[in-house]
């Protein structure tokens, strides 16, 4: 995650989950990880995925998620959920 909150999904995942730039996505806060995937119905966060699959991630969900000064996560995806996550270290 970059320093303006700006996590790029990885090509392969973007592909894969159809997380393609133009399209939305919804950002899940779930205990210590950050759910990105396709916005599903009970959506509540949603972002435009950027230019070489940036997503911006909101302020408020860093600060709840206490990342605020969190340099290292854990980058994985969930394939039977269909979303990638971004867990704290």
């Amino acid at each position: 995650m970059k320093r303006n909150k700006r996590f790029y999904i990885p090509a392969k995942w973007r592909e894969e989950f159809d997380l393609q730039p133009g399209k939305d996505a919804s950002i899940t806060l779930h205990q210590d990880e950050l759910w990105i995937q396709e916005p599903g119905e009970e959506t509540d966060i949603v972002c435009t995925i950027g230019r070489g699959g940036s997503v911006l991630i909101p302020t408020e969900i860093v600060l709840l998620a206490n990342f605020k000064n969190l340099q290292m996560f854990s980058v994985y995806v969930d394939r039977e959920k269909r979303r990638v996550v971004l867990k704290a270290l």
